[in-house]
């Protein structure tokens, strides 16, 4: 499965070069990394549930069924424990594990029974390693294709923002005006987005996007974009109060960038800020209801 998809670009600005290059961020590798020991193909006979789970499916769920196999043997062998391991310390490889295995059963699976029985099938096989399924149970999102991806958009987003926030001045990054493009589309897609969710809604989806707009604007890390990039604020088509939301973004033209040092303390603050926020959301992931409940959210 090819990544990053940046299907939400509406046009192939650049998207062949940015793709590459966001291919070198650390979340893309461990995706390249996990796609692969998710695709070795060999059978253990611990497996056999994938089997009964999948008993007289049509013949299109088959790569369901495959996968099932391939991500039990991946569970049942042990010298993939550290994959299991959640928090800064092991780079939150469950978490990203989790968006990308579902991002593999949703792809080409539409039928919500035959996913339930994948899930369930995983989390019989688990039995068997229940220390890995206790520190990383990878449970459903249960999130319907379109919503799940627009998560994953914005998952991804805040993850490896906080590796090209430092790679987006110019003056010392010559890939500097990918990495800014790559911003700009997205601040789009955010726009196309973000009153998608009803004002108390709760969900992990909705918690993210609540998230992204209040630290971004908050800590001025938007006008800090703007400075690095030479861009300007601008309303998007849907509707955009530029002071109080995150807008959408255009060139100044020739002006001069704002040259900011590589070593400025206050780059960290919107970094440090976002990566707590996401410690805190990961934790989340492991319901099996985008619905659940929180009472406070920490920004």
């Amino acid at each position: 499965m090819e990544y990053p998809d940046l299907t939400y670009y509406e046009n192939g600005d650049d998207k062949i070069e940015i793709s590459k290059l966001l291919k070198q961020l650390n979340l893309y590798e461990f995706y390249e990394e996990i796609d692969k020991k998710f695709n070795k193909q060999h059978e253990l006979s611990n497996c056999e549930e994938c089997n009964e789970k999948f008993k007289g499916i049509e013949d299109q769920e088959s790569e369901l069924l495959e996968l099932c196999k391939r991500v039990c043997n991946f569970i049942l062998d042990n010298g993939n424990n550290n994959y299991f391991c959640n928090g800064k310390s092991c780079n939150n490889s469950c978490s990203h594990m989790r968006f990308r295995l579902y991002d593999h059963v949703t792809k080409n699976n539409k039928s919500t029974d035959n996913i339930k029985n994948f899930y369930e099938a995983l989390k019989f096989i688990s039995k068997k390693a229940i220390v890995k399924w206790k520190n990383c149970s990878l449970e459903n999102f249960n999130m319907r294709k379109n919503e799940f991806d627009n998560f994953k958009y914005l998952y991804e987003f805040l993850f490896t923002y906080k590796d090209i926030s430092h790679k987006i001045s110019p003056e010392l990054y010559p890939n500097a005006p990918l990495y800014c493009k790559h911003i700009k589309n997205f601040f789009r897609f955010y726009n196309t987005i973000k009153d998608s969710c009803p004002p108390q809604e709760q969900s992990q989806y909705c918690i993210t996007i609540k998230m992204l707009r209040t630290n971004f604007i908050n800590h001025d890390e938007i006008n800090n974009i703007c400075n690095k990039c030479n861009y300007e604020k601008t309303p998007c088509k849907e509707g955009t109060d530029v002071s109080s939301d995150i807008p959408c973004l255009k060139d100044k033209g020739n002006e001069s960038t704002t040259q900011i040092s590589e070593d400025d303390p206050n780059n960290n603050i919107i970094i440090n800020i976002l990566f707590k926020v996401l410690i805190y959301l990961v934790p989340i992931l492991t319901t099996f209801t985008i619905l659940y409940k929180v009472n406070r959210f920490p920004i």
